[in-house]
């Protein structure tokens, strides 16, 4: 049987060009050491070093939780802090818990830092064509306004069924293991091709 190549709408390719780390994470994760403690007001400095964003951030308790979280190493004592030097400067690989404590320090959902690290991306990638920059940041707003819209009206609809507990986007089943039946769950694919067919329809409403 042959084999099929999965393609995608309205998707920038990233394996091509200059693209070698995710550049919206990297500079996100600089500015953030260098100035988030004085946007919030606990600074007066123009600009922090890295030593002293470890000194006015929770960050190194943070990010040892998460990091013992999804390793199972030990907790590292006053490292998370340098992790965003690494990061600022591609110098490391990105994990995922490096997104978790990021978000947690920033006090909004991962999902949020990776999508604000993208409208980044999409803004660079312009390279100085306003109009063009423009354009495509208004166009990846728009994919997710619609994104919101649809994940609304999946739970709208799936909220009127008041017979047990609802499923919105997993689908739970149930597993025999050693004699008893334990209940798992995957992602729901049916409520993902809704949201990603109503992203993709630049005139939906």
């Amino acid at each position: 049987m042959a084999k099929t190549k999965a393609t995608t709408t309205n998707t920038p390719h990233d394996s091509k060009g200059e693209k070698k780390y995710p550049n919206g994470i990297k500079v996100l994760a600089q500015a953030i050491w260098q100035y988030w403690p004085i946007v919030l007001g606990q600074s007066n400095k123009h600009v922090l070093t890295i030593d002293e964003f470890a000194r006015l951030a929770d960050i190194d308790s943070i990010g040892a939780r998460y990091k013992a979280n999804y390793t199972g190493d030990a907790p590292a004592v006053k490292r998370a802090h340098k992790k965003f030097n690494d990061i600022g400067t591609a110098n490391c690989k990105l994990a995922y818990y490096h997104i978790r404590y990021m978000a947690e320090y920033l006090n909004i959902p991962a999902g949020a830092v990776l999508l604000f690290a993208q409208l980044i991306s999409v803004e660079r990638r312009a390279k100085g064509d306003e109009i063009l920059k423009r354009e495509n940041m208004l166009k990846l707003v728009g994919r997710l306004e619609r994104f919101c819209a649809e994940s609304r009206k999946i739970i709208e609809e799936k909220s009127q069924d008041d017979e047990g507990e609802n499923d919105y986007f997993l689908r739970r089943y149930d597993v025999q293991k050693e004699g008893l039946v334990e209940e798992e769950y995957l992602a729901d694919l049916v409520s993902l091709k809704r949201i990603v067919d109503r992203m993709n329809s630049e005139h939906s409403s």
